[in-house]
């Protein structure tokens, strides 16, 4: 959900102008998701400072380049090989106060500031709806191919209170709060 996370990202911290993102130019998916989150974000006249990465070992080394290039946040995109590194990732920003946002709701309970996902639960949920549909005798071809709709607000109050970052009205109805016990 890209665009909606660059509209966070202008409500949380509206004087932000480079947003910095590890990715892995050979994952498919990682290009595409640091493409349409940069053309999101330069929509809004924000920056994508994206630092390519090639296995999860380099995360240590590009979230460095990351931490030296004059970010305001990191908003990590989901990809295979820096997945394991969120905590390696969020550890090290948090020492520079800068937060971290993601797109994966996990990412939280891990120490990220604000996650804006697709959650792989409810798609899970509703892939099995799809699939109901077509054991009942639904065709498969008559059911139109769709993105999933279910997205999922994901803070952590004590990070946003401790960046100085107050989430406007309009986000908090669809808002889960994690609390660490």
């Amino acid at each position: 959900p890209f665009e909606g996370m660059v509209r966070l990202i202008r409500a949380t911290l509206p004087g932000a102008r480079k947003i910095g993102t590890l990715f892995v130019p050979a994952e498919d998916n990682s290009e595409l998701y640091r493409q349409w989150f940069a053309e999101a974000l330069e929509a809004e006249g924000l920056q994508l400072v994206p630092v390519p990465v090639a296995t999860s070992a380099e995360v240590s080394e590009g979230t460095t380049a990351l931490l030296r290039s004059d970010i305001q946040l990191i908003a990590q995109i989901s990809d295979n090989a820096t997945r394991p590194g969120y905590g390696q990732i969020i550890k090290r920003a948090n020492e520079a106060k800068i937060p971290f946002f993601c797109f994966d709701t996990s990412g939280v309970r891990e120490g990220a500031t604000l996650a804006l996902a697709c959650d792989f639960y409810d798609t899970g949920l509703e892939a099995a709806r799809v699939a109901i549909r077509v054991l009942q005798g639904a065709s498969p071809a008559d059911i139109p191919f769709a993105n999933t709709p279910t997205e999922k607000l994901m803070v952590n109050p004590k990070l946003m209170q401790g960046f100085g970052l107050v989430l406007p009205e309009e986000f908090k109805a669809r808002m889960v709060e994690y609390h660490e016990d």
